[in-house]
């Protein structure tokens, strides 16, 4: 890099792609604070089956969707519920 009389700087095509790199390394590991990437704990998910073989003709799915894992012990309630009433 350097600087011209007119006091703008002047970046060659190569320094130019030379910070770039840098920023975007940087940008992409967290630079160096010392950031981590932290990932969500791992979220056991409920499963159940009641009623064996002796009640095929009333299936029922009881499907559910969670990003953090609350979802899971209201479907599962939902399950025993059903199981409750002789739903498989």
């Amino acid at each position: 890099m350097g600087v011209n009389d007119s006091n703008i700087w002047t970046v060659s095509r190569r320094d130019f792609l030379a910070l770039s790199a840098g920023l975007i390394t940087a940008m992409t590991f967290g630079g160096a604070s010392g950031a981590r990437i932290s990932h969500a704990a791992d979220i056991n998910f409920p499963e159940g089956k009641c009623g064996g073989e002796k009640n095929l003709e009333k299936r029922v799915l009881v499907a559910y969707t969670s990003k953090y894992g609350s979802t899971g012990g209201v479907a599962d309630a939902i399950g025993k519920e059903l199981c409750s009433k002789d739903v498989a």
